[in-house]
């Protein structure tokens, strides 16, 4: 997703892609697709504000649970699916792995952390899989 991102017009606590915003690269990668969600890698080549959740809503595929940029969505899945989906109440965001060069040695660190158990048991709720690994 190679779109501009700055400060949206009207509501100021917000951001959207605009033509005239700060250059935003943002690379991704369905792992897994079922049951309508979709399990994605996201690689960010810059690092706007909010940018994953502003690019993925551009796509008209927002995060589950974002209350800024996400939509009801579940709505339109089958009963008893909806409730996980709208019971989730934080953007199902989750940096797994990160790496970065330290700012005093130059040395590159890398970090990786577990999916949180909450975004595991939403995707086994609503697909009936287990989440795979990244």
């Amino acid at each position: 997703i190679d779109l501009p991102i700055g400060r949206h017009p009207r509501d100021r606590t917000r951001m959207t892609t605009r033509p005239d915003g700060r250059a935003a690269l943002t690379r991704y990668r369905v792992v897994r697709a079922s049951s309508g969600l979709s399990l994605l890698e996201i690689e960010l080549h810059t690092g706007r504000t909010h940018q994953i959740r502003v690019h993925l809503k551009s796509l008209r595929h927002p995060l589950v649970g974002d209350p800024t940029y996400g939509e009801e969505r579940w709505r339109a899945f089958p009963g008893l699916l909806r409730r996980p989906l709208r019971e989730f109440t934080r953007p199902a965001l989750h940096a797994w792995r990160l790496a970065l060069d330290h700012p005093v040695s130059g040395e590159r660190c890398h970090f990786e952390a577990p999916v949180p158990e909450d975004m595991a048991a939403l995707w086994q709720r609503v697909t009936g899989e287990t989440l795979p690994e990244p």
